[in-house]
């Protein structure tokens, strides 16, 4: 009967060892990313496990101890991958154990619980003490990109060309020898991109698995680590895996929940650096944001170790730069950041370290140039020309726009010039004059002689005006007819008493007496002006006799006589 019950136990812990063996873990692509806890028996969710990290995952690990690692995808280049430790009893315990001095895409641990990184190096990591170093001077064929897997004691990892890469047993050992990493195949009928892959320890024999990522969705399938070939789809899940990690079961009785665990203290000297005005978190948790030197102790994830680092804090000290800055209007200037402005004013211009921190910051005052504008009407004689403001002549009417540079080369004044010629000024002017008599042309010049005459004056406006003068005599023959009667009553009709034409006569000497023979009115040279009045009396109406001498231009004289009758 005992024999019996113990045989009936002995059944019962290996079905349950051989259902944690089935047991693995992904990571998706999410932000952040989505921890699953699956089976190779089934396709269903067994689990969600928390992402305490928070943000996107670079892959994740377990150890035989079943704790879970999950590794932080740097935001930046400068920024480090930080591990974060999961207890397999209380997935809501989480703890950030330290990070990894260059970010790996790929984890996976070995028996002894330390966690192996691969990227462009290959790394260790102890998650008891949270102490990270390079392995060696690695020079791997290629970066790996999937996933890193534990195989028959040695590592594998799927690179970014989707080959299959061995890293040999004497990895403890490493001498920068380049042999130590070795192709191991071509992974055949790969259509999508291998972001898992992970190895689980049955008890008869070791599988190998991969993640294949296509458009939304992620499948299951096993690799034949022997034969070298790729089984059919196992699951597809609905999403995209991130990164895998199997759970390796060989020593689970001894390391699953240890009670006590040697004392040990490592000391990290640690030189950080951070930007002015941020803060920096030391592993017990505290942030501190000023400089000096930190002792801070905390717990190695194993709940027992102590741990004390040494931080020298240093910050990146902030340079302020004032400028003036003067452009000329409608050009550019680049800031120190590289930006380009063109519009005055104020600016702050932030230059940053290779680190990424506020280097110098400089104040830049942004001044243009003025520009003026002037604008003018400008009238020029024909044939001549302007000169505008650049110094050019021209004499063709338009509008032009000229510009003036100062003493910087921009543009100080801008001048709107419309130009406009005066039209050529043309007069033909027809006259005459009376034989004899002088005539005065416009350009002052006298003449007496009948003909055609041209000259050139100066206009109003001072440009030259043509004047064309067709001359001709007039006979003085009948230019001299004393009227018989005139009215001098006031009405502006016939009120003076007129003998000749204007203009004919040189000069006429003129008498007028009344019946009695009385002279009542006298002039030495008479301009047809007589109103019938005598000493500024009003003559009578009648009849006045008259005797007048006539000369002409040609000084020839002629006497007249006969009479004249006022009737008002």
């Amino acid at each position: 009967m005992t024999k019996l019950f113990l045989i009936f136990i002995i059944l019962i812990v290996g079905f349950a060892n051989s259902i944690n063996a089935q047991t693995f873990y992904v990571s998706t692509t999410d932000s952040p990313s989505i921890v699953y806890q699956l089976s190779t028996a089934d396709c269903s969710i067994q689990k969600k496990i928390p992402n305490c990290a928070n943000h996107i995952l670079a892959d994740i690990a377990i150890d035989s101890g079943q704790n879970i690692y999950l590794e932080d995808l740097p935001a930046t280049a400068t920024e480090p991958a930080y591990i974060y430790g999961i207890k397999p009893y209380d997935t809501t315990f989480c703890e950030n154990l330290g990070y990894l001095i260059g970010a790996a895409s790929s984890l996976t641990c070995d028996s002894s619980g330390i966690i192996w990184g691969v990227g462009n190096y290959v790394e260790e990591f102890n998650p008891k003490t949270g102490i990270a170093f390079l392995n060696g001077n690695w020079i791997i064929p290629a970066e790996s990109w999937g996933d890193m897997f534990t195989y028959k004691g040695n590592f594998y990892y799927v690179g970014v060309d989707t080959n299959l890469y061995k890293i040999n047993k004497d990895i403890y050992n490493l001498n920068g020898d380049s042999g130590l990493v070795t192709f191991y195949m071509k992974l055949p009928n790969v259509t999508g991109i291998i972001y898992g892959a992970f190895s689980i320890n049955y008890p008869t024999e070791t599988k190998v698995y991969l993640l294949e990522n296509g458009s939304t969705t992620s499948s299951l399938v096993e690799l034949d680590m022997q034969n070298k070939t790729i089984g059919p789809t196992i699951c597809t899940y609905p999403f995209l895996v991130g990164g895998a990690a199997g759970f390796n079961c060989d020593s689970c009785s001894s390391k699953t929940h240890q009670t006590s665990c040697p004392v040990s203290v490592a000391v990290i000297n640690q030189n950080v650096t951070i930007c002015q005005g941020s803060s920096f978190q030391l592993k017990s948790g505290k942030v501190v944001s000023t400089a000096g030197i930190y002792n801070d102790t905390t717990k190695s994830f194993s709940g027992c170790d102590s741990m004390v680092s040494k931080i020298n804090l240093s910050i990146s000290p902030v340079f302020n730069k004032n400028q003036t800055i003067t452009i000329c209007s409608g050009s550019q200037y680049q800031l120190p950041s590289g930006k380009y402005v063109n519009m005055p004013g104020i600016y702050y211009d932030t230059t940053k370290s290779f680190a990424g921190c506020d280097s110098i910051v400089t104040k830049i005052d942004l001044a243009n140039y003025p520009v003026f504008y002037n604008s003018q009407n400008i009238l020029i004689c024909p044939s001549s020309s302007f000169q505008l403001p650049t110094g050019s002549y021209t004499s063709n009417p338009g509008v032009y726009f000229d510009t003036t540079k100062n003493s910087f080369g921009c543009d100080s004044l801008i001048t709107k010039t419309d130009l406009s010629v005066y039209p050529v000024s043309s007069f033909d002017i027809t006259d005459s004059f009376f034989l004899g008599q002088k005539y005065t042309l416009p350009s002052g010049k006298v003449v007496n002689t009948p003909g055609n005459y041209q000259y050139i004056l100066k206009d109003i406006n001072g440009c030259d005006s043509i004047i064309h003068i067709n001359l001709s005599a007039k006979s003085t023959a009948g230019c001299v007819r004393p009227v018989k009667a005139f009215t001098p009553n006031g009405d502006g009709i016939n009120d003076v008493w007129k003998i000749f034409t204007e203009g004919c006569v040189k000069r006429t000497e003129v008498s007028v007496y009344n019946r009695w023979g009385s002279r009542v009115y006298y002039s030495a040279n008479y301009h047809n002006d007589w109103d019938g009045n005598y000493k500024n009396n009003r003559l009578p109406d009648g009849t006045y006799y008259y005797l007048m001498n006539v000369t002409f231009y040609d000084d020839q004289t002629v006497e007249l006589t006969g009479n004249v009758t006022i009737i008002r």
